[in-house]
């Protein structure tokens, strides 16, 4: 993953998370993030995939519970552009 889809990325969790861009880290967890439930967890998603221009399966959906995931597996589809 490059730095320019890195950052694209974080601010697409921090726009819908509604989080300071710089307070993104790995140790953001669902649970541990104010509103951070499962309908803003599927804005994230639809917002990952509209501006990604991906599609997620379920799988993948129901791990990404954390910003390491969440990198991690869009790293997985955005490496087969």
């Amino acid at each position: 993953m490059t730095s320019n889809e890195e950052k694209k990325i974080d601010k697409i969790i921090s726009d819908t998370l509604k989080l300071n861009y710089h307070d993104l880290d790995k140790t953001l967890y669902m649970d541990n993030v104010e509103g951070w439930d499962s309908l803003t967890h599927m804005n994230l998603i639809m917002a990952l995939e509209a501006e990604l221009g991906i599609t997620l399966s379920g799988d993948d959906i129901a791990k990404m519970t954390d910003t390491d995931a969440i990198k991690h597996t869009v790293n997985t589809y955005i490496s087969h552009w």
